[in-house]
């Protein structure tokens, strides 16, 4: 596709960072590759190697003590679902998005008073147009399975075959997903598919696709704010203006949006409806964190810690992906596990859907990872790097 591709041997016509040309057409530049053979543990001062081998120890026993299993039976993730098919069902028999989910929220028992339980009306208002929900359903298959296709064109330029494999493997989990009925109908899933796929379209040089996958994310669920945030601020400081200044009307646009969804919501609620009990600032830490971990469709075959162990080493492969992608996909999983630790309920452990299908991938990392943080710290003689931790 010319579009997002520029003929070698050409030079800009101006290379000043957003100047010159309508530089959001433009593949990123690859200074160095999207998966490197090197990692930043390699060089490291052997105390502070040290320091984060003993920070990941403590980390996943902290994990393995506190963790706490998903809610038992998945009662209340099956019941958000039945909510969302009725809704859509509602809407296909000629409801408007609003009378549809009210009547739905106030029938099975939802609390009415907080407008993020009335989700935006994009999915169910699309869903609703559409023929039938098989239709939906396939959409979400052929989606799931061209996002797959993306990245595997992505690793296949910049990695070994092994490792090609390996994060092929990492990156089935919401193509898996979309086979199952009902999964379809969870705004999580669209919404984190969706950031998948703008992630692979960024990698692949596609960045205006990116920017349109991310937005759209973003009107599905807003839990997507932390994405558009970031990539937005990662176009800014790489000088891409154009494309920061894009991010932004599509986060505005949005916040606009959500302001006029806001308005309906508080004028449909009336006295003596459901009031929520609490607010979303509930500090669950690292156990719901790890609760949200737990929804990659690969961990819930495993027993509960297994996430506990995994998410730290994860958490070290990605804080050694070097590069723009990189740099972009270890900020969004660093956001969201950071956002998890202070927002959210434990009946929300779905929200994980929002970015794990892709934290797998930091595994590709972990072992030259753990290799180089071993060849760092084996440069300090044990007495020497005790007597400099201390006087530190």
């Amino acid at each position: 596709m010319r579009l997002f591709t520029q003929k070698r041997g050409k030079k800009p016509d101006d290379q000043t960072p957003g100047h010159g040309g309508f530089e959001l057409f433009k593949a990123p530049k690859r200074e160095e590759k999207l998966f490197p053979k090197s990692t930043p543990f390699s060089s490291l001062p052997a105390r502070f190697a040290i320091f984060i081998i003993v920070l990941l120890i403590m980390t996943i026993v902290y994990g393995l003590i506190s963790y706490h299993p998903l809610p038992s039976g998945g009662d209340r993730a099956g019941e958000d679902i039945k909510c969302y098919r009725g809704i859509i069902e509602r809407i296909h028999a000629g409801e408007g998005y609003y009378a549809a989910a009210g009547g739905e929220l106030q029938t099975r028992g939802y609390p009415t008073s907080s407008v993020f339980n009335w989700r935006l009306p994009t999915l169910a208002w699309f869903m609703g147009h559409l023929p039938n929900l098989d239709m939906g359903r396939a959409l979400a298959i052929i989606l799931a399975f061209f996002t797959l296709a993306l990245w595997i064109s992505v690793l296949q330029k910049e990695v070994a075959f092994p490792k090609l494999i390996l994060g092929a493997f990492c990156l089935l989990g919401h193509p898996i997903y979309s086979l199952l009925p009902e999964v379809f109908l969870i705004h999580e899933f669209w919404a984190g598919l969706l950031i998948t796929l703008s992630l692979g379209a960024y990698a692949r040089g596609w960045r205006i696709f990116s920017l349109a996958s991310g937005v759209l994310a973003l009107f599905v669920r807003e839990l997507t704010l932390p994405f558009t945030c970031l990539m937005m601020v990662a176009a800014y400081l790489d000088g891409h203006r154009q494309e920061a200044l894009f991010w932004l009307l599509g986060i505005l646009a949005f916040g606009v949006s959500l302001a006029c969804h806001a308005t309906v919501v508080k004028s449909l609620v009336i006295e003596g409806e459901v009031i929520q009990e609490m607010g979303w600032l509930v500090l669950g830490g690292w156990s719901f964190v790890l609760s949200t971990v737990h929804t990659h469709l690969y961990l819930l075959l495993f027993p509960g810690w297994i996430p506990a162990i995994l998410l730290p080493l994860m958490l070290l492969g990605f804080a050694a992906w070097k590069g723009p992608v990189g740099s972009r996909m270890a900020w969004t999983v660093g956001l969201y596990v950071a956002s998890y630790c202070c927002v959210g309920k434990p009946f929300n452990y779905l929200w994980g859907m929002m970015y794990v299908n892709y934290i797998l991938l930091g595994m590709l990392y972990v072992p030259s990872s753990l290799y180089g943080l071993w060849i760092s710290a084996s440069r300090c003689k044990p007495k020497h790097c005790m007597l400099s931790s201390i006087s530190s």
